[in-house]
């Protein structure tokens, strides 16, 4: 039993994160206002963007090492279409047509040598990769956060501070005892390592630990006689 290829599969493949491909902001054009006509835009690596009425152009060069077998760089030229949405309040939200799914979005990545939306690049963010545990505790904390940088999850949580609407205090104190009990066990697992490696001196302190080691004798190599051993 136990023959090659059998148990479970181990997947060695994961799936490409967001922020290990380079991207483009529509959000960040419109803070530093590059959203004007006729505005170029150039990044350090090679990708130059010339800003029209209603659309971007994108001229960058890449290494296509399946389509060109010495590797050389090739340049392309597209064009990115820009829609702006009304907003509630008034303003327009400008934002990226995908050029394949030609759905809305902020952000543009760039794999398989083109600009495409999260989807169609087939990304995922670093928390997808992270078991559910883990990402409530992540958002447990994220809202703590709100009502005090230092607040524990493991500790009470704090009043509620000076500003905050008390709605929004009760709102962040029941997610938060919410994931507390869904998360329990892996709470008490870490209180259990922290008082199992409570008694470890710290690494400062094993140096100044006094150790009693044998005296050796230095043997008189000019009188040495091997017949006495």
């Amino acid at each position: 039993m136990g023959g090659f290829g059998s148990g479970r599969w181990q997947r060695s493949e994961r799936r490409k994160l967001v922020n290990e491909c380079h991207s483009i902001d529509i959000r960040m054009w419109k803070r530093q206002g590059w959203l004007e006509s006729e505005t170029t835009i150039t990044y350090g690596h090679g990708l130059h963007i010339q800003v029209h009425k209603g659309e971007i152009e994108l001229q960058y060069t890449i290494i296509d090492e399946v389509a060109d077998a010495d590797c050389r760089q090739i340049s392309y030229t597209e064009f990115v279409n820009i829609h702006r949405q009304e907003c509630h309040f008034g303003g327009k939200r400008p934002a990226f047509l995908c050029p394949s799914c030609r759905r809305r979005s902020f952000i543009l990545y760039q794999r398989y040598g083109y600009y495409r939306c999260r989807s169609c690049c087939n990304l995922a963010h670093a928390s997808q990769l992270e078991c559910s545990h883990y990402r409530m505790i992540n958002r447990a904390y994220k809202l703590l956060r709100q009502i005090h940088k230092d607040a524990c999850l493991m500790l009470p949580i704090p009043e509620k501070p000076k500003g905050m609407h008390g709605f929004t205090y009760r709102r962040i104190v029941r997610e938060v005892e919410r994931i507390r009990g869904h998360v329990s066990p892996v709470l008490n697992v870490r209180e259990r390592f922290a008082d199992l490696f409570s008694g470890i001196p710290e690494l400062s302190q094993i140096d100044n630990l006094q150790l009693e080691m044998p005296e050796l004798k230095m043997l008189d190599v000019a009188n040495f006689n091997p017949s006495d051993f």
